[in-house]
């Protein structure tokens, strides 16, 4: 997915062990180096930041925010030449103030690409669409992914007969262990 301007928003959840999670957006990879934009929500300080990555990382602005982990959260950026607004919360934040706006310098050092990452836990991606003009990009998310089935349907209990999404779950995680073999230690 790639944006250059315009508005990209996504929806977002942190699990109740998430250190934050980040949006990476107006990104490039030269290298083994990132250089781009990083929006950090981070739970543990209530804090939101936006990042800015080349040589070194720069904290570019940031903003306190009462941040809640399992809860879903909207993150909605618009992106105007060198402006910046950037809303984070929990419900639509139409005709509200942004949690940040900024100008962006350099702007010609910057990419296209957009990421997301999260720290000591899974994050869950409801949506991520990038709106430019007349055009609409979306990713192809077909459910909200990533979390126990108690967290994608608003904190109701996951039916008792939802045998196949469980047997997906098995293979899933059976999969990242047999992947991730290095990572045990064996005692004979």
């Amino acid at each position: 997915m790639r944006y250059t301007g315009g508005e990209l928003s996504a929806d977002l959840l942190m699990q109740s062990n998430s250190a934050g999670a980040s949006l990476y957006f107006r990104g490039a990879g030269k290298g083994d180096l990132y250089s781009g934009l990083e929006l950090l929500l981070d739970p543990r300080e209530d804090l939101v930041q936006l990042r800015r990555h080349g040589k070194e990382v720069a904290v570019v602005k940031s903003a306190a925010l009462e941040l809640a982990t399992v809860a879903w959260y909207r993150v909605r950026l618009m992106m105007d030449g060198p402006g910046l607004k950037i809303w984070v919360g929990r419900e639509s934040r139409e005709g509200q103030q942004p949690t940040l706006e900024l100008s962006v310098d350099k702007l010609e050092e910057l990419g296209d690409r957009v990421g997301l990452s999260s720290t000591e836990a899974p994050v869950g991606l409801g949506s991520l669409v990038v709106r430019a003009g007349e055009k609409e990009s979306a990713a192809q998310i077909t459910e909200k992914i990533g979390l126990p089935a108690v967290f994608q349907r608003g904190g109701d209990q996951a039916p008792v007969n939802d045998l196949p999404r469980s047997r997906l779950q098995a293979l899933h995680s059976f999969c990242l262990v047999l992947l991730n073999l290095n990572e045990f230690v064996y005692i004979d």
